[in-house]
């Protein structure tokens, strides 16, 4: 891959776009940027440090595995196209923000997340664009002059990480403290009467602080317009179905329909145990409803589905109104459509296994709150023996036994999936495992969530 050194068409959104786009264009391009924000959650869940060499191949690598085509000219992946794509970029970038602006933790997502690819299409700048962007865009910031990097060589070599070979190649620039706040966290910085002194491959950070602030103060006002956008308010509307799951199931098409079959199929047994009890006795206790609900959410199940399917088993036992009353503010609660609108994170096993569990109540985790004895008749109809499982309860590894049933039921591999080695940390991690059985038994995992 070359160095992308064409500078006008780094993208920092400081111009709305403008012109005609139909609203299909408006869904593909909208559809491509969650995929991207998909990845780089992807990358943090393998723990990849942004920024990175490793961090960097990896992005690329899956944007290329998902065809991600409108940003290869971008990347430097295609010649052709660029002007096409730098255009795109942009209304991607501003009607995904629109969608993003509605609370706080939304805009933090969007924000960090569009950052990132920011910094990933920098560091693909050359030197001498590197500095003709921060010109042409108005990043306003000194560099050492030669006498003052003679003079302060030695104190600047005793902070920064620099080779005395590549020294008097090497280009230093000087801001504010506060405008370089993960430089200043790194200790990557030389501190001199309230001015920062850094290498010039942290010139990024300088960047990327200013575009938080850009950002940030753009969507509060996008907030405000964000009812009159009626012409666009049915693309915006079904982008929420997406953007907060990214993290979440990457099963398509969860619904009313199939999700009894997905749950005998694919659920980890705490949540088939949720999803065997409300279908028997038509209630759940709140403990309950809030595992099961945010798992539900997580994997993908929309909105309207939730309701119906809450609402017809509660009704079961009690009348409409009484649901509307007292129990469907929960079910809207963790949908982000009421209350604070807050984004409810999945829950891990850590959570689950925190659980105290009375009796009559049916959260927390089978492996640790059960009985062997229940245990054991539970898991018969699946599982020829539990010998194994039962040795990793007793050393209370309640997750690698969790992993070891699926590995079983599942017939999955040690090659594929070892308890021993990488066990289940969420019940939305073990549906992802269990479907990638169905197709990946001869190939490796590829350790997406």
């Amino acid at each position: 891959m070359s160095n992308f050194n064409s500078v006008s068409y780094l993208n920092v959104y400081r111009k709305y776009p403008k012109g005609y786009s139909s609203s299909t264009k408006l869904e593909i391009v909208c559809s491509n940027r969650i995929k991207l924000y998909k990845i780089f959650e992807a990358a943090k869940y393998n723990r990849l440090e942004v920024g990175t060499v490793q961090w960097s191949n990896y992005v690329t690598s899956k944007i290329q595995e998902v065809e991600l085509k409108c940003y290869y000219p971008l990347l430097g992946l295609e010649i052709k196209g660029m002007l096409k794509a730098k255009r795109e970029d942009n209304l991607a970038h501003w009607m995904v923000g629109l969608t993003y602006s509605a609370t706080t933790e939304q805009r933090n997502l969007f924000i960090d997340w569009e950052l990132q690819w920011v910094h990933l299409l920098f560091s693909k700048l050359s030197r001498s664009t590197r500095d003709t962007f921060l010109r042409d865009n108005n990043f306003i910031i000194d560099s050492l002059t030669p006498v003052e990097k003679l003079v302060l060589q030695h104190r600047i070599m005793k902070c920064i990480e620099v080779d005395i070979i590549d020294y008097s190649d090497t280009k230093f620039y000087k801001s504010e403290f506060y405008e370089v706040p993960d430089v200043v966290s790194k200790k990557h910085i030389l501190l001199m009467q309230g001015s920062a002194i850094f290498h010039e491959d942290n010139v990024v950070y300088f960047v990327l602080n200013k575009l938080r602030y850009e950002f940030s103060d753009r969507l509060k006002f996008q907030k405000k317009v964000y009812p009159h956008w009626d012409k666009y308010l049915h693309i915006i509307q079904e982008l929420p179905k997406y953007i907060p799951r990214l993290i979440g199931c990457e099963v398509d098409g969860v619904n009313l329909e199939n999700i009894d079959q997905i749950s005998r199929e694919h659920f980890p047994l705490c949540m088939q145990h949720l999803h065997r009890n409300l279908r028997k006795n038509h209630h759940l206790k709140y403990d309950a409803k809030m595992q099961y609900g945010v798992f539900l959410y997580w994997l993908g199940l929309s909105y309207t589905d939730a309701m119906k399917f809450w609402k017809d088993e509660f009704t079961q036992g009690m009348s409409e109104d009484v649901f509307n009353r007292k129990y469907s503010y929960l079910f809207k609660h963790q949908y982000g459509m009421i209350g604070r609108r807050r984004s409810y994170q999945p829950f891990n096993c850590s959570k689950i296994l925190g659980y105290s569990p009375l009796p009559l109540q049916h959260h927390g985790c089978p492996f640790k709150h059960w009985s062997k004895a229940v245990l054991r008749e539970t898991l018969a109809t699946e599982v020829s023996s539990i010998t194994d499982i039962e040795d990793l309860l007793d050393e209370k590894d309640y997750r690698k036994a969790c992993t070891a049933y699926l590995c079983k039921s599942r017939k999955i591999p040690k090659q594929i999936l070892d308890p021993e080695v990488a066990a289940i940390e969420s019940p939305i991690e073990y549906v992802n495992q269990s479907f990638k059985a169905l197709d990946l038994l001869d190939q490796v995992f590829d350790g997406y969530i």
